[in-house]
């Protein structure tokens, strides 16, 4: 949960990387939630079946491809991203198509070995990425990344949404028997 800055009139967006593909002009930019991690120009991409990761979480997903999980334990080692972009529906083989236009650029934070067969990754969204290009190299889906952001909008509606869903939250919480 980050706090909301109350925006002004004639304020410019916080990032100067909005909708610019990140090519040599912008290799080395900082990430705004994720400060000293630096973006690459291109993200090794780990497929998402069924959940989406939102920048500023994090959550344990499970990898059995041993291509990617070597690609990916590689950039663990290194405080590297990749990107975590969700599958289209009812995808059996995955081919470049087989992805929606935008994911998360996120960071491994830890893995750990669950079976023979795989490992558990906790991953933390870094940003929001649209996608440029998606290559394929070896097997491994790599995408070139472009940074999207959203502007943040501040009114009574909003405002009563919120608080609306963190007392929603609070009920289920306190109502959950364990």
């Amino acid at each position: 949960f980050r706090p909301k800055k109350e925006k002004e009139e004639n304020s410019q967006p916080q990032s100067n990387l909005v909708g610019q593909e990140l090519g040599a002009e912008n290799k080395g930019a900082q990430l705004p939630l994720l400060p000293g991690i630096k973006i690459p120009e291109k993200l090794p991409l780990l497929p998402l079946r069924d959940q989406v990761l939102y920048p500023g979480t994090a959550v344990p997903i499970f990898i059995d491809d041993l291509k990617l999980l070597n690609v990916i334990s590689g950039y663990q080692m290194n405080q590297g991203l990749i990107a975590t972009i969700l599958l289209k529906p009812d995808v059996v083989k995955i081919t470049k198509e087989s992805f929606y236009s935008v994911g998360s650029a996120s960071l491994v934070n830890r893995l750990m070995p669950v079976s023979q067969s795989g490992v558990m990754a906790v991953l933390q969204g870094a940003i929001k990425i649209g996608v440029a290009e998606i290559l394929e190299e070896n097997g491994i889906f790599w995408v070139v990344p472009k940074v999207q952001t959203e502007e943040e909008v501040q009114n009574e509606e909003t405002a009563a949404l919120m608080k609306t869903t963190l007392t929603l939250g609070q009920n289920v919480i306190a109502s959950t028997p364990y």
